[in-house]
């Protein structure tokens, strides 16, 4: 047995295990997580996991035993063995409370970067190219896959602790890439990545911080071509407009050739240090046709007494994208005071989503939205100029303190352009006057005086106009 028990800011990549996968620990529960490229012959799974997202990997035996029971399950671009039940995918009735999306492809994804060493002894970086409509893993045993290798020495500026924002600048506008050894780093102003094909990598926990007097952005990416960044936390200790900005502003500008890819980044803001702080918006893509894959955006619930509460670590949304044609697979994103994701960008697609509401609001009169004549704030809300959007397997859960209404947990423009599949609410504190009146609006009541109805579900909304 190979146990992976984790939550969302812990991914499996690039794994082969002809071992049992297990995503959780005996007869525990743990909250979700996110598996990619790939490739079990024995069954991976779990009964007790809240959801997973697992993308271009190979499944050869499925399943095996695991009931995966609870909420929201997307298999993306995966290939199934021929001991897999196939049919337990690809033909589960969400009419009748199944809980597995099965997507055949993935439109567009860059698999993340990683460190090896060669077979001249010296430290490489492989970057692995994009893909286009692609499904299975990107390698085999014989063969790392199409990408190109970079010598370590040679093409990055490897970054220690104490390292300040100007000197990695300084080797970015010189041509190399940057390597974050673990550990934290303190910066003045934003790292400002501006060349194209640059690549900003981190090892362990690389944690970038912005200081007192880096109010900006902890990292702006300029509206370029082909930039990666990978395996980096973002915390924010104080307060900032930003803690990601791809584009300083929306250009039109098309990447669709070579697009930005962002993997396995995470956002913290709270919970480490014992006073108030304060971020506009944790992540904001301007540019087009950026790729997402996963990242885990947190507005603290708990940690270091007095770093936590309504008026004290405070944040609007987690994620607002501008940018047209914007990609994003795994999206964990939770306890947000106003719209968790805002989506104002045309062509937007989502394949997976993980939303805790902000178990903290106060009242419902200081959570009201559309000028204060809609109670609460939706989780996953589309703009209302937006004709074209897709988004699958959208899982979302209130947990309140307070009786508190959400009149819809996603709310979308009623456009033929938009496509939603497999939705699904629940709620962890159940109340007959707290939670969501509806999942979508207004369609299928949900958890606000609907306690009994544990899960609330609605296989797909297509808009009519």
């Amino acid at each position: 047995m190979f146990n992976w028990a984790v939550s969302q800011a812990a991914p499996i990549r690039r794994v082969y295990s002809q071992r049992t996968v297990r995503y959780q620990w005996k007869y525990g529960w743990v909250s979700g997580g996110f598996t990619a490229d790939c490739k079990f012959d024995a069954p991976a799974g779990s009964d007790g996991q809240q959801q997973w997202y697992t993308r271009n990997s190979y499944l050869g035996k499925g399943r095996g035993r695991f009931a995966e029971g609870a909420y929201n399950f997307v298999f993306n671009g995966v290939e199934l063995g021929d001991g897999a039940d196939k049919e337990s995918y690809i033909c589960d009735d969400w009419t009748k409370g199944s809980n597995v999306t099965f997507i055949e492809e993935t439109p567009v994804v860059r698999e993340k970067p990683f460190l090896f060493v060669g077979d001249d002894g010296r430290y490489k970086v492989f970057r692995p190219a994009l893909k286009k409509n692609s499904k299975g893993v990107s390698y085999t045993r014989d063969d790392m896959g199409k990408g190109e290798t970079l010598d370590l020495l040679d093409s990055f500026f490897i970054a220690r602790p104490g390292v300040t924002a100007a000197e990695i600048n300084a080797n970015l506008k010189a041509g190399k890439n940057i390597l974050l050894t673990p550990g934290m780093y303190e910066i003045s102003e934003p790292i400002r990545v501006s060349r194209p094909n640059a690549i900003v990598m981190g090892l362990g926990w690389s944690t970038i911080v912005p200081g007192p007097e880096c109010r900006d952005a902890a990292m702006v990416i300029d509206d370029v071509d082909g930039v990666q960044v990978a395996s980096i936390l973002f915390d924010a200790h104080n307060s900032s407009t930003n803690l990601l900005r791809v584009g300083d502003g929306v250009s039109g500008r098309s990447h669709k050739d070579n697009p930005v890819v962002l993997n396995d980044l995470f956002f913290r803001i709270g919970g480490f240090m014992p006073h108030k702080v304060h971020v506009d918006c944790a992540v904001e893509i301007n540019s087009d046709d950026a790729v997402g894959d996963h990242f885990w955006i947190w507005r603290a619930d708990h940690g270091v007494r007095g770093s936590v509460g309504w008026d004290v670590n405070t944040a609007d949304h987690g994620l607002v994208v501008n940018g047209r044609n914007a990609t994003i697979y795994g999206l964990f994103n939770e306890h947000f005071q106003k719209y968790q994701t805002l989506w104002n960008g045309e062509g937007g697609r989502v394949y997976f989503y993980q939303c805790e509401t902000p178990y903290d609001a106060p009242s419902q009169e200081v959570f009201m939205s559309e000028n204060g004549t809609r109670p609460g704030y939706a989780a996953y809300k589309v703009a209302d100029n937006v004709r074209s959007h897709q988004a699958y397997g959208i899982g979302i859960y209130d947990v309140l303190h307070h009786d508190i209404c959400f009149e819809n947990s996603i709310e979308v423009p009623d456009n033929k352009g938009i496509e939603m599949f497999h939705l699904v609410n629940t709620s962890f504190i159940p109340g007959d006057k707290k939670g969501f009146n509806s999942v979508i609006n207004g369609i299928e009541p949900s958890t606000y005086t609907h306690a009994k109805q544990y899960v609330a579900r609605v296989p797909e909304f297509i808009g009519k106009n």
